[in-house]
């Protein structure tokens, strides 16, 4: 049975679609937890699970089932899961802290400033959220067939 999607579309169809579907999912488990829904979580970086993880395992899922995992585009695609996935544990979420201090020290210093004056704090992962993403978004392209004929 062929696809209807040539398999590149397919690739980045299942990649977009496991980002889309791990946002909604934080959207979903945020206001759950918090008992509030904030729209901000359907768009917004950091939480559970991780839509970046999602998404570019999800690719490279899809490149792996496409040319197979001795291939170059793999191993271009694997690279890039472990640079965006490391940024998140680490970059983003050393940003996401030093916003939250930030956010003190300003608030220390002027106790009227207003929520839409800090920085954003809730920007990075842990190493849960990012397997998490990883496996849904490993999951989505297997479900969609991504990179299969």
């Amino acid at each position: 049975m062929t696809s209807a999607v040539p398999w590149g579309h397919s690739i980045v169809l299942s990649a977009l679609v496991s980002a889309a579907t791990a946002q909604m999912g934080k959207f979903g488990l945020d206001a759950v937890s918090r008992r509030k829904a904030r729209l901000e979580r359907l768009i917004g970086a950091g939480g559970m699970p991780s839509a970046h993880a999602a998404m570019v395992v999800a690719l490279m899922t899809g490149v792996e089932a496409a040319d197979g995992w001795r291939s170059t585009a793999f191993a271009m695609a694997a690279v890039l899961a472990l640079i965006v996935m490391y940024d998140a544990m680490s970059l983003r979420r050393t940003v996401g802290r030093q916003s939250r201090y930030l956010n003190q020290v300003r608030r220390l210093n002027s106790p009227t400033l207003t929520d839409a004056a800090e920085f954003p704090e809730f920007v990075g992962h842990n190493l849960w959220e990012v397997l998490v993403g990883g496996a849904w978004g490993g999951m989505v392209a297997l479900m969609l067939g991504a990179g299969r004929p």
